[in-house]
């Protein structure tokens, strides 16, 4: 240590000092000190706030100093939250407290599974809940609270923004405590519980972070901004071009590694970016959806196939100008205006079924069939919402091309010069289709080879290994 050096001190023996000191890489070392060496000005001992003075206390030993249930508690006005707690607890207590109900958005997945934000009523408040099932429950549950400003504190008196040397003063170090300097967040754990004080540059409080631990998950929490509702958006195919393997990440976080990792030349489809990180879908041996974050720098972006379906091969042509509406939320209000179009002087009901083992709506509209299905986990991350979405759209008569001019009454050569050879022949039918990714563009013929129906279908599963 040199002069000007800031300590905090634990306890006092002789003429020595037990002190703690944080250099600038956030690391922490402790040891004894001639206290003829230190001043008043970088030796700062100062009471716990809840006015109760262990730190001059004479029994008090700052390594001897373990949180307690109430250390992972945090009060709200009138309301108590903890990680555990049941969500339709806290919705009565916003309820009662605020006179509103909550409005759950969907946010994303992370380790604990699909996660959900409680729009709260204080904005520097953010609450987040996951559906657990144990032997204790089987419901939604708050999972991680995160305070970004100073409005709340701690059970000891910490906020956003205080230094760093006060967080020590009143938490301490002892076997609760640890280190992250990937994330420069100081952790302290319970068994099924976490408290993660997010530190800036300036060494001062920048987030803090309640935390309901799963194996495997500590401080792998969700951050509300990588999973928000933008709109719907083209997705990039890249390519991998990394020699080394490239691993899959759960969230944008170094933390958040799997075991899952693609190689140098696989092909992915990029849905978003999030820092130094992509959200991307792969498509493995199975024909299944793996997903994650990886690392940006793996990728570049791919060199389009020659005679290969793309993305512009799921939109279809009409009159009207060109339909890109397949994998898309049913919410978007470009979608919503168009159906209702469709449907305009239609008497028939719409039909409801199970495809492809999930719930769906079908719309006849006159010799055009729209299929709408319940979301799965793949539909929500790429859009992120919880939100129906359309799976499969086909046609039976010519008002309609495809993206290369292919309609019903056009022949299998016609389609093949068209799409080239590259196609798969569907299993006890007359039918063809070619693929790109998880989508599939099929072609269904009469016995003298006549197109009769085409029809575009989305329907993702995901690798669940």
């Amino acid at each position: 240590m040199v002069k000007n050096d800031s300590v905090i001190g634990y306890q006092v023996n002789g003429n020595y000092l037990f002190a703690g000191y944080v250099n600038g890489e956030g690391e922490i070392t402790d040891g004894w000190l001639e206290l003829s060496q230190l001043t008043q000005t970088n030796l700062r001992i100062v009471p716990l706030a809840e006015e109760v003075d262990h730190v001059n206390s004479s029994h008090y030993n700052k390594k001897d100093n373990p949180l307690t249930a109430d250390d992972y508690r945090l009060t709200v006005n009138q309301m108590v939250l903890r990680p555990g707690e049941p969500l339709s607890e806290v919705s009565r207590d916003i309820l009662r407290n605020y006179h509103r109900e909550p409005e759950l958005v969907f946010i994303g997945y992370g380790r604990a599974g699909r996660t959900v934000g409680v729009s709260f009523p204080e904005d520097s408040l953010s609450v987040y809940a996951t559906y657990i099932i144990n032997d204790n429950t089987d419901e939604d549950v708050i999972n991680q609270i995160t305070l970004s400003s100073d409005q709340y504190k701690t059970h000891r008196g910490i906020r956003v923004g205080d230094p760093l040397s006060l967080l020590f003063e009143r938490y301490g170090l002892h076997d609760d405590y640890s280190a992250d300097e990937g994330t420069e967040s100081l952790i302290y754990h319970s068994i099924d519980m976490s408290l993660i004080f997010e530190v800036n540059k300036d060494k001062k409080i920048k987030r803090i972070t309640y935390l309901l631990n799963a194996p495997g998950m500590v401080n792998c929490s969700i951050n509300r901004d990588n999973w928000s509702a933008a709109p719907f958006i083209v997705p990039v195919q890249k390519e991998v071009i990394s020699q080394a393997r490239v691993w899959l990440y759960l969230q944008p976080d170094e933390q958040c590694k799997t075991e899952l990792f693609i190689i140098r030349g696989d092909r992915v489809l990029q849905y978003r970016q999030h820092g130094d990180y992509a959200y991307i879908n792969y498509i493995n041996s199975k024909n299944k959806v793996v997903e994650g974050w990886i690392k940006n720098s793996a990728l570049k972006v791919a060199d389009n196939i020659a005679d290969k379906v793309d993305y512009r091969d799921f939109m279809m042509k009409s009159g009207n100008g060109q339909i890109d509406f397949l994998g898309k939320p049913v919410t978007d209000n470009t979608v919503i205006r168009w159906l209702e179009k469709q449907r305009e002087g239609v008497s028939k009901p719409v039909f409801h079924d199970f495809s492809h083992g999930v719930e769906s709506w079908i719309s006849d509209i006159a010799g055009f069939n729209v299929t709408i299905s319940r979301t799965n986990t793949i539909v929500e991350k790429r859009t992120g919402r919880q939100d129906a979405y359309i799976s499969e759209i086909s046609f039976k008569d010519d008002r309609y091309k495809t993206y290369r001019g292919i309609t019903v009454g056009d022949t299998y050569n016609e389609m093949i010069a068209a799409y080239g050879e590259y196609n798969n022949i569907a299993a006890g039918s007359a039918c063809y289709y070619y693929t790109w990714f998880d989508r599939q563009l099929w072609f269904c013929f009469d016995n003298d080879q006549v197109i009769t129906t085409i029809l575009y279908k989305n329907y993702p599963e995901s690798d669940t290994r």
